[in-house]
């Protein structure tokens, strides 16, 4: 059980964080105490118990609705039992109930450094579409070319107004008329106004919060990247040198080839060699098909990549040199977002703008 229902939530669940332990302390009645050294920038390292660590109140309360974090708890149940077994067995167990795809999956979707990375991508976006739409032609086409690929929203105003279903001519002839009207004076002034409305809003952390709340209510887990992941070769490897930090990233993308190190957001990469520590010493790998005997970074390289990628990180040692050698490169990694998928994400954002305008054009006509 990770405990993630009630007020405090975590995004990082205590059964992960019970691999990174500096120290466990025995309680009453078989429980226990779990200890964890904390890094985050401006804080001296601490250590503190699981429950104090890796959550926020009121996390995954959306409205005052905590279903979302009873889904996930219903989820890491499973979860939590595979990590334990992997530990235990130091291999993926046969058929578990949770596979590793789903932990993955699941840990990258829950995670603050998800959100965090929703709202640099909301606020490089809004950038990249101011860009595009300070020109007033770029303004009109996508709105232009929304009615006329969707004239059936045309075709509802008109039949609302006229009381009957209108003829194709009378459609075109609607369409035209916007069209005329959008592109003169008082058209272009128009959608200025509109347009300035989604400038003046910038993007902030509850944004992103609600943001993250919406994608995770419409499915806990993604099933483009989770089939994705599970096509691959899944193995746990022991590492006798160095000892892996918990980052609050999670899961990593590695791509020997190309890339090199991602987080789980990067579009268009593909996942290559996917690697999440479950312990200090316990990795858990996923390769895909060609990749199995390809050779797997250091220790200190995958640590190096896990700070850069998180806003805090978990250790079982003590405070010690190469720890804060890892904190000064904490959050500090390359942004999740090439320029292509910028520009893609941009792009669409305009079309979605353009298709909600049109429908509220139609309808006030």
């Amino acid at each position: 059980m990770s405990g993630t229902v009630g007020p405090r939530q975590h995004f990082l669940p205590r059964f992960m964080l019970a691999g990174f332990a500096t120290r466990v302390q025995p309680k009453k009645q078989g429980k226990t105490t779990v200890w964890t050294y904390r890094f985050r920038q401006g804080l001296p390292p601490l250590e503190l118990t699981t429950k104090q660590i890796g959550a926020e109140h009121n996390f995954y309360v959306r409205n005052g609705d905590p279903a979302i974090d009873v889904a996930f708890q219903e989820h890491e149940n499973d979860a939590g039992a595979l990590v334990a077994e992997m530990r235990r067995l130091r291999s993926v167990p046969i058929e578990p109930a949770c596979s590793p795809a789903q932990l993955v999956v699941g840990l990258f979707m829950r995670s603050r450094n998800t959100r965090l990375a929703l709202l640099d991508i909301t606020t490089r976006v809004k950038a990249e579409v101011l860009g595009k739409l300070e020109d007033p032609e770029l303004r009109r086409m996508p709105l232009i070319r929304h009615l006329r690929t969707r004239p059936l929203v045309i075709t509802d105003a008109l039949e609302r107004e006229q009381g009957r279903p209108p003829t194709v001519p009378e459609v075109d002839a609607a369409i035209t008329f916007y069209e005329n009207a959008l592109h003169g004076a008082e058209g272009t002034k128009w959608l200025a106004r509109q347009y300035r409305n989604f400038a003046e809003n910038n993007p902030t952390i509850e944004g992103a919060k609600q943001v993250h709340l919406r994608v995770l209510e419409s499915g806990i887990l993604p099933a483009a990247r989770l089939n994705q992941l599970a096509a691959m070769h899944w193995r746990v490897e022991i590492f006798d040198t160095g000892s892996f930090i918990l980052g609050d990233v999670g899961p990593l993308l590695f791509d020997p080839d190309g890339c090199g190190f991602r987080g789980m957001l990067a579009f268009n990469v593909q996942p290559g060699i996917v690697m999440l520590p479950i312990s200090d010493r316990f990795l858990l790998v996923g390769r895909e098909a060609g990749l199995e005997s390809t050779e797997l970074p250091d220790t200190d390289a995958i640590n190096t990549a896990s700070s850069s990628f998180s806003a805090e990180f978990f250790v079982a040692t003590q405070s010690g040199e190469r720890e804060l050698r890892y904190l000064t490169s904490l959050g500090s990694g390359d942004i999740l977002l090439g320029d292509a998928d910028l520009t893609k994400l941009a792009e669409q954002f305009v079309e979605t703008l353009a298709a909600e305008l049109g429908d509220r054009t139609a309808v006030n006509r």
